[in-house]
């Protein structure tokens, strides 16, 4: 083992006088306030820029195709209209159409209108037009109501009505129809509507009465049952 010791330890010595000296070295080469030379990134490689090159190139051949395909596209479709126009034009849809001066389509109208923008060529399509029939435009005689007007409309009308032959014609029909139960400003019209509400007030009153305690029928509930189902039966 001593041996061994004193065998390393020149061995130690040495390289510590070499790093001594080559410290002491450098200090004597380079002066203490010496600027140090600035460190600067290594270049990139050859290999990264030729990538970067061939990225860019197939970028640019993928746009130009895009757009290729975009324009013959809309050269397609504007090849269809016009084919759809003549035909429209032959088949005598449009007898006023006019050819449209050409306008080439290009992307740059299709992005200032986002496809928004209306066609400024209209297409004139025949239309049916509804025609009422010769029955419903024959003149004919109109009832009307009311004491005041009855008079005039019936003998002038409106729309081309038939006018009575005179005037005492016409009040005599205005007398009959104030009879009809139909006519709302009529005597006996008036009547029959305060009959009803009588009835349903009647109603109103007797039927939760007659759940409530259920009184033995007389003859005057069974009288007011009996008028009332006529007078429902007989309403109109």
């Amino acid at each position: 083992q001593a041996g061994y010791v004193s065998k390393a330890c020149p061995r130690r010595l040495a390289d510590a006088v070499c790093k001594a000296a080559g410290a002491a070295g450098c200090m004597l080469r380079s002066p203490p306030n010496a600027e140090r030379p600035a460190l600067t990134g290594a270049p990139p490689p050859a290999r990264f820029q030729d990538l970067i090159v061939q990225l860019t190139d197939a970028h640019t051949r993928d746009i130009n195709q895009v757009q290729k395909e975009c324009e013959l596209k809309v050269n397609q479709c504007n090849a269809e209209i016009e084919a759809l126009r003549d035909q429209l034009h032959q088949a005598g849809l449009s007898p006023g159409y006019r050819k449209p001066p050409q306008e080439k389509l290009t992307l740059a109208a299709l992005d200032d209108d986002a496809g928004l923008r209306k066609s400024a060529y209209g297409l004139d399509v025949a239309v049916d037009r509804f025609e009422i029939k010769a029955a419903w435009g024959e003149s004919m005689e109109g009832d009307t109501w009311g004491s005041s007007l009855d008079s005039f409309l019936m003998r002038s009308g409106t729309n081309g009505e038939r006018a009575l032959e005179s005037e005492e014609e016409a009040e005599e029909k205005a007398r009959k129809r104030a009879t009809c139960i139909i006519l709302p400003n009529s005597v006996f019209r008036v009547n029959w509507d305060a009959v009803g509400l009588f009835l349903i007030c009647y109603d109103l009153i007797t039927i939760p009465f007659n759940q409530a305690f259920q009184p033995e029928p007389g003859w005057f509930s069974i009288t007011m049952d009996w008028i009332t189902l006529l007078f429902w039966s007989g309403d109109t």
